[in-house]
């Protein structure tokens, strides 16, 4: 009788260890389709948001915004921590967090301008590589080669070092 709750139990372990990984891996798999559909700024968002607690809807709402204006965040945010204020006798809660959600929110903008930046810095090299006459590429991409193929060898000499002193 024991012989067959036991194999009752480890059945039922199984059954609830399987659907916990599947639930798992498909929970994963909307989260990695979520973040690449945002792009690389997505998973910064994504990381902001973690910090933060709030989502970027979520500051989006509290200041009452639909559009990242800095000007419209900033009119939202000093009207309502002025309302919510504690000599006011607004709660405390609120007003942090209405400047919880003005910090996403900035954050957020940085976000944004430093993709909008590096999207820039990006077109600016493309354009120069194809001004520059083939044999110039050549020379650079010779020279990209030379310096990769010497920080990896540093990195293995440095991993041999680590593995003779242990």
């Amino acid at each position: 009788m024991a012989k067959y709750l036991a194999q009752i139990i480890v059945m039922g372990v199984q059954v609830v260890g399987r659907a916990f990984a599947r639930a798992l891996r498909q929970d994963f798999a909307a989260s990695w389709a979520a973040a690449d559909g945002r792009g690389c700024a997505g998973h910064q968002s994504a990381a902001a948001s973690n910090l933060s607690g709030l989502s970027l809807q979520e500051a989006q709402q509290i200041l009452n915004v639909s559009m990242l204006s800095p000007e419209e965040i900033q009119k939202n945010y000093e009207h309502l921590f002025k309302v919510n204020d504690k000599s006011v006798g607004g709660p405390f809660y609120l007003q942090s967090k209405v400047v919880r959600a003005w910090e996403r929110l900035q954050k957020e903008l940085r976000i944004q301008a430093q993709e909008n930046r590096e999207g820039t810095d990006a077109q600016n090299v493309t354009t120069q590589l194809v001004l520059l006459h083939p044999a110039h590429l050549l020379l650079i991409y010779s020279l990209v080669i030379n310096v990769f193929s010497k920080k990896e060898k540093k990195k293995k000499e440095r991993c041999n070092c680590v593995r003779s002193e242990f």
